[in-house]
């Protein structure tokens, strides 16, 4: 069978019958991913004369192809435009709603739900701009969340349009969303806890930390919160962090700061590059790494 890198495989044992010597065909029920039922019709090998009595374990490679979907809905007046990913599991599972850069809805964002979606998750790639608008200028781009920075109520608004969405699916388990950000998506992630959101883990990659909302919506946030930054940041300069911590400790939330050394922002974007501003901008395949494994941890914990 030809490698599809979309397909996720798993391995079962099953153990296999003969009737009259003959090589039947019967379905092996056994546990697949995250421990749900699966079923396939497999083919009984020939063997020995005594493979009535002797126990013989097969492996079988059951194959799940992704799936991918447009969603809309409508967020802080605009249409929106996310992409759904999932592997079908025939139950529901968790599932991860990945806010993108100031740029939007654009190939980073995509790649990171689908890799979600390959973990067992069902992830949503959130549209920021509308109509699944993808502004490749980076000032431009940071200059069109200004309304969004001012005013925190329309970065919620357009935050939990996401979530409505997502938590309405049949494949989702509402009790278990989570979301995670970068850049800007970490912000609105941030945002979207802070408004008392029925979630359960929020991650922010070299998210903006700020808010001009009062602190104290703080005290409303459900999730357990860990953001990502890097240590060199200009965008999130110390003051920044103080003030944060300051915020979570105050509201008695369960949060988390990894600070990476010798790391600027958009660590986890390999297109970085294209920004022209390594001093400021770049990626770091050693961060990324690293804080996509400490978003791993986080999300065992929380849906657990």
């Amino acid at each position: 069978m030809a490698s599809n890198p979309n397909w996720l495989s798993l391995w079962l044992i099953g153990e296999p019958t003969r009737v009259g010597g003959v090589a039947p065909y019967r379905q092996i029920p056994t546990l697949g991913w995250r421990g749900r039922a699966l079923w396939r019709e497999q083919p009984m090998p020939d063997g020995p004369s005594d493979a009535l009595t002797k126990r013989v374990d097969n492996c079988l490679q059951l194959e799940v192809e992704m799936q991918r979907e447009t969603l809309s809905y409508y967020a802080d007046g605009l249409t929106m435009k996310g992409e759904l990913f999932f592997e079908p599991t025939g139950g529901t599972q968790a599932a991860v709603l990945v806010y993108p850069e100031a740029y939007g809805l654009n190939k980073h964002a995509l790649t990171r739900a689908e890799r979600l979606a390959g973990l067992g998750y069902v992830a949503l790639a959130c549209d920021l701009h509308g109509e699944a608008r993808v502004v490749e200028d980076l000032g431009v781009s940071i200059k069109m969340l200004d309304a969004l920075y001012a005013d925190p109520a329309k970065t919620r608004a357009r935050a939990s349009g996401a979530l409505r969405v997502l938590a309405a699916r049949p494949e989702v388990d509402a009790t278990r969303i989570g979301t995670i950000g970068f850049c800007f998506g970490g912000t609105m992630s941030l945002e979207l806890a802070r408004s008392g959101a029925d979630i359960k883990a929020v991650v922010g990659f070299h998210s903006g930390l700020a808010t001009v909302a009062p602190k104290t919506d703080a005290r409303a946030i459900k999730a357990r919160i860990l953001v990502c930054i890097g240590g060199d940041d200009p965008f999130i300069p110390l003051k920044q962090r103080a003030e944060f911590e300051a915020e979570m400790r105050d509201a008695g939330v369960d949060w988390q700061m990894h600070v990476y050394g010798n790391t600027v922002h958009s660590f986890t974007n390999p297109t970085a590059v294209n920004a022209h501003r390594p001093d400021a901008v770049r990626y770091s395949p050693e961060a990324d790494r690293r804080s996509w494994k400490s978003m791993q941890d986080l999300f065992a914990e929380a849906f657990a």
